[in-house]
C-alpha cells in the first residue's frame, strides 16, 4: 500500500487540480481553483451551497481542503461565494469561548447546540452531521448538490431530493407536504452489525474506538471513522418491469479522525496545532459479501520502523485516510441492499501526537485489531 494516504491524495489532485504537485498547492490554492473552475465546471456555488459534478469530485476536493489551513479554506470559499460548515464552526468556536461571562457563554453554547454545533455532554464543538470529513465542502446546514440531486446530511442520515431547494429540504425535514412533482428519499445511517473480532463490532456509520490523551489544559481525541457514501440510483425491478430510485452506497471509507482541544474557562474549545504520526500497520478489507458476489479490495501494509509524517498545516481537526473502496452496482432487486457488512478491520496500529499533546516518545498508541 506504499502509501494509501499519498495515493488517495494524488488521485484527488489529478481529479481537480489538473496535475499540480502537492507542494505547489500550499500558498497557491485559490489561483489553482480559479484556473480550473474557469475551464471545467466541476464545482460551483448556488443558493449558499456547492454543486459538484459527481461524488468523486466532491470527495477529492474535500480530501485536499481537509489538509489546508483556515486561511486557505476561507480564501477558497470567498472565491466560490460560499461558507462551509468548517468555517461556520470555527466562527462559533471563537464566539463561544471568547467570554469569561458564564451567562454569555451559556447563551451562545445553547444557540450553537440547537444547530448541532455544540455538544453539551462533552462541552465542546461538534457538527450537525456524521460525515465530518466533508465539513470543508458542506454548508452549515449539511447541504450539498451532486449532479441534479440536493443532499442534506444529519447525524442520523439525510435527505436526497430531485429539484430540491434549501426551503424544500427544510420543509421535508419537518415532515411538511411538498409541492406536486417534488420527490425525495430519506436515508438513515444504519448497517447490520459486523464483527471485527470476538468482542468489537462496527454496527453503524460514525466514530469508533475513542482514545484520549491530556497534557494539562490540552486534549487530543482520536477515533476510527467509518463513512458510507450514498447516492441516488435507478435500479431495474424485474417483477414490475420498471425502475425505481433508491439510495445505495457508492463507496466506503475508513479514516483516523483527530480532534485537538484546549480547556477554556467553561469547556473545551477547538485548538489548531500540528499533527505528527507513524503508521505501523493498516490491514483492512479482503472480506466478501456472498449475497452480491463481491469482495472488498484488501489493504495490507506493515512497517516495523515507519517514517515520521508531519502534515504542514496547524488544524484542530485532522484526518488520516486509511482505506476507501467503491461499492458495486450490478444489483437487480426489488429491495436493493446497503452493504450488509463493512470492510473488515484486521489491524490498525498508529502512534499519534501533536505539538500540544504527547510527543514521539509519549504518543497516543492507537490500535484497533
Amino acid at each position: 500500500m506504499k502509501k494509501i494516504v499519498l495515493l488517495c491524495m494524488a488521485a484527488a489532485l489529478s481529479t481537480f487540480f489538473a496535475g499540480c504537485q502537492k507542494d505547489e498547492i500550499n500558498g497557491q490554492l485559490t489561483d489553482n481553483v480559479q484556473q480550473k473552475s474557469a475551464t471545467v465546471p466541476n464545482v460551483y456555488s448556488e443558493n449558499g451551497y456547492l454543486v459538484f459534478k459527481n461524488i468523486e469530485t466532491l470527495d477529492s476536493i474535500a480530501q485536499v481542503m481537509n489538509q489546508e489551513d483556515s486561511t486557505s479554506q476561507v480564501s477558497w470559499e470567498e472565491y466560490m461565494h460560499f461558507e462551509s460548515a468548517r468555517t461556520y464552526r470555527a466562527k462559533l468556536n471563537d464566539e463561544i469561548f471568547s467570554t469569561d461571562d458564564y451567562s454569555v457563554f451559556l447563551k451562545k453554547a445553547n444557540e450553537a447546540a440547537s444547530e448541532g454545533y455544540f455538544n453539551k455532554k462533552d462541552s465542546c464543538m461538534d457538527y450537525p452531521f456524521s460525515n465530518y470529513s466533508w465539513a470543508s465542502v458542506l454548508n452549515k446546514d449539511g447541504i450539498v448538490k451532486v449532479g441534479d440531486i440536493l443532499y442534506a446530511f444529519s447525524k442520523k442520515g439525510g435527505i436526497a431530493m430531485s429539484k430540491g431547494t434549501p426551503e424544500l429540504i427544510s420543509l421535508a425535514r419537518k415532515g411538511g407536504a411538498l409541492p406536486t412533482g417534488i420527490e425525495y428519499t430519506q436515508f438513515g445511517n444504519s448497517l447490520k452489525s459486523a464483527t471485527i473480532n470476538d468482542y468489537r463490532t462496527i454496527n453503524d456509520y460514525g466514530k469508533y474506538f475513542k482514545t484520549e490523551k491530556r497534557n494539562r489544559k490540552y486534549k487530543l481525541s482520536v477515533y476510527l471513522s467509518y463513512d458510507v457514501i450514498k447516492v441516488k440510483r435507478r435500479v431495474y425491478i424485474p417483477d414490475v418491469h420498471d425502475f425505481k430510485d433508491v439510495m445505495l452506497p457508492d463507496g466506503v471509507k475508513y479514516e483516523i479522525y483527530c480532534h485537538q482541544q484546549k480547556k477554556g474557562t467553561f469547556g473545551w474549545r477547538d485548538y489548531q496545532t500540528h499533527l505528527s504520526y507513524k503508521d505501523f500497520a493498516v490491514k483492512i478489507g479482503g472480506n466478501s459479501i456472498p449475497e452480491i458476489n463481491f469482495t472488498y479490495p484488501a489493504v495490507n501494509y506493515s512497517d516495523s520502523n515507519p517514517s515520521l509524517k508531519q502534515p504542514s498545516n496547524a488544524l484542530s481537526n485532522h484526518f488520516i485516510l486509511l482505506y476507501d473502496a467503491k461499492y458495486p452496482f450490478k444489483i437487480v432487486s426489488d429491495n436493493p441492499p446497503a452493504a450488509p457488512k463493512p470492510p473488515t478491520v484486521r489491524l490498525i496500529d498508529f502512534k499519534i501526537w501533536t505539538r500540544k499533546t504527547g510527543n514521539e516518545s509519549d504518543p497516543i498508541h492507537f490500535v484497533v485489531q
